[in-house]
């Protein structure tokens, strides 16, 4: 269903700071192009955690081979040193695969290649 306003305008598009959605949906283009299996957003509720909601999950379709987690860039340069020491990073390292974090478009390469 298509709902018009009774006026339409035109309205000016101010880009705001780079959204972790946007810095995910690349981070998926990019596995599409390395040929890696991916989910979004996979909730979960193993090792008797109260459940978590991974950003990406890649996968080889019976296993998860690596968790990412998507941050915004930050000025603070010791970002990532402080969330290892986060209650987040602690579940999930607790499930035992490789967890990577990714602040921008710089990391993917890395990440990747890693994986």
């Amino acid at each position: 269903m298509k709902i018009m306003p009774d006026v339409p305008r035109v309205m000016d598009f101010l880009p705001r700071k780079d959204t972790e959605a946007n810095l995910t949906y690349r981070f998926c283009k990019a596995c599409e192009q390395y040929g890696l299996k991916f989910f979004c957003q996979y909730p979960s509720r193993w090792n008797e955690s109260p459940g978590c909601r991974f950003d990406i999950v890649v996968h080889n379709g019976k296993y998860i081979k690596a968790l990412i987690e998507i941050k915004r860039k930050s000025r603070n340069k010791k970002r990532g040193e402080m969330w290892i020491n986060t209650r987040q990073c602690k579940k999930y390292m607790s499930f035992g695969v490789p967890v990577f974090l990714v602040y921008d478009d710089k990391d993917f390469a890395e990440v990747l290649n890693a994986i």
